[in-house]
Order: structure tokens, then sequence, then C-alpha cells
């Protein structure tokens, strides 16, 4: 089994999972946090640009009134696109390196 190719592709594919694993979850998360974050702020300084009072002070840091609100939401909504591209595009590229290490020897 040691002298086995198919072996050790697999392990090698095993131990690359891990890290790829994690730098994957870790662009997910972060973009998908980021374009969520530009969408709710849109949302409540839109709202704050129409004098509804929030039950908090909130404070979202986007410039512009409307014009900005909109925009921000508007680049949210762009990022989560983007990041579902990305998360297809991951997804071929892990299929090739499986691919490559567990099926083609």
């Amino acid at each position: 089994m040691l002298r086995d190719l198919r072996t050790w592709s697999t392990l090698g594919y095993q131990l690359l999972s891990l890290p790829l694993g994690v730098i994957y979850f870790s662009i997910a998360v972060t973009l998908s946090a980021f374009g969520f974050g530009l969408i709710g702020g849109g949302v409540v300084n839109l709202l704050q640009s129409f004098g509804v009072e929030l039950p908090m002070n909130v404070s979202t840091g986007i410039e512009g009134g409307v014009i900005g609100a909109v925009a921000a939401m508007v680049l949210g909504v762009i990022m989560l696109t983007a990041l579902m591209h990305l998360a297809r595009a991951i997804g071929r590229l892990q299929g090739k390196i499986a691919k490559r290490l567990l099926v083609e020897g």
C-alpha cells in the first residue's frame, strides 16, 4: 500500500484540502459579511435620511445622503453576486484539483 501512487495522491489531496477549505471559508464569510453590511448600512442610512427615528443611535459611516445609501446598497448587491460567481469558480478549481489528484494517475 505504501508503494501505491494512488495512496500518496489521496493523502496529498487530503492535506491540501484543509488549508484551502480555511481560505475558501474565510473569503466567503468576509465578503458576504461586507456585502450584507453595505446593504444594511444603506438601508439604515436611507431610513435616517427620510427622518425615521431608530430605537438606538446608529452611525453607518456612509456619506452622501440618499445617493450614498442607494450606492452602498447597490454595491452590496454587486458584491454578493460577485461572491456567488467566485464560489462557482472556486468549486470548479477544487473539482480540477480533485480530478488531478484522485482520478487521473
